[in-house]
């Protein structure tokens, strides 16, 4: 097999083709995680949150996840008492997306505080994120949806 190296700026251009679909998918703007994360430990089908930001690298690496084939899905799941408003960070290593909710709600009853992650997208750092009422997003998520289709039921706010 022979290997082709290309020019430098056509990674570049590649890259900026990256960054670009990014934002055309819905994230934040000004947000530092515009492409899907390829180095958090956090196994393929599971939605992932660190206590702390950069996916637990910075001194503790408390993680939770949540596996799609172990976790009931369409419908409120609470994340339980250890992981409730502690996640800093979080990755959608699936292919759907995935509700969060501050609160343990139901049914999308409460329209500004739950929001979709997009599957393969991530924040390595909630501390700038709002939810759709404006509050802080850090250490304040209580409840996962996981979707077994595409869809995004309404979501408020798309990540």
């Amino acid at each position: 097999m022979r290997s082709i190296r290309l020019p430098r700026r056509v990674t570049v251009l590649v890259a900026a083709g990256f960054l670009t679909l990014g934002a055309v998918v819905g994230l934040n703007a000004g947000t530092a995680s515009a492409a899907p994360v390829t180095n958090p430990s956090c196994p393929l089908k599971n939605f992932c949150m660190w206590q702390d930001a950069n996916f637990g690298k910075n001194f503790n690496t408390t993680h939770y996840f949540y596996d799609y084939n172990n976790v009931v899905h369409n419908q409120w799941v609470f994340v339980g008492n250890n992981a409730n408003d502690q996640a800093s960070s979080f990755y959608a290593n699936k292919a759907f997306t995935t509700d969060i909710g501050k609160d343990f709600i139901d049914a999308h009853t409460a329209p500004n505080q739950w929001a979709c992650v997009l599957g393969g997208h991530s924040r390595p750092d909630l501390s700038n994120e709002r939810w759709p009422d404006g509050s802080g997003m850090n250490d304040t998520i209580s409840s996962i949806f996981l979707w077994e289709s595409s869809g995004q039921g309404g979501c408020p706010e798309v990540f």
